[in-house]
């Protein structure tokens, strides 16, 4: 269980990682107007992003949420923005897509793809930042 906890963080950096380049290539379908691969790449980066996100909850769970003393504020307050702000562009992008789904470029997905692009990267250094000053078990 220790080494799960130790090892946490640093999977966390590695899926989002991975998730920063399934969205760039989410991004770069949806640019050439390819509609069926951006629906893969998305549905792929969204599994991705909701697995990091419940990780990371199953480490506060096991650890407390006494790790996030050791993340500056501006870190965890910025972090936490992107994620309400991704999540409710996601939930934007989706109506529109549905209600439009011949022409998902035209709305503004790939805005939402940009600021899920940085709160990935904000993920990478964050993570394991979390576990960076913390005492042992």
């Amino acid at each position: 269980m220790k080494t799960l906890i130790a090892v946490l963080p640093y999977l966390l950096s590695a899926m989002s990682l991975l998730n920063i380049a399934t969205i760039w290539r989410a991004r770069s379908t949806i640019l050439q107007r390819d509609v069926r691969g951006h629906r893969k790449f998305m549905f792929l980066s969204l599994g991705l992003w909701v697995s990091t996100l419940f990780l990371f909850a199953l480490y506060l769970w096991l650890r407390g949420l006494i790790v996030l003393i050791a993340v500056p504020e501006a870190v965890f307050g910025l972090y936490t923005a992107l994620v309400v702000l991704t999540l409710g562009m996601l939930f934007v992008s989706l109506f529109h897509n549905i209600k439009n789904c011949h022409a998902p470029y035209n709305s503004f997905t790939p805005k939402a793809l940009l600021v899920w692009l940085v709160c990935c990267l904000l993920g990478v250094l964050f993570f394991p930042l979390i576990d960076a000053h913390i005492l042992p078990l």
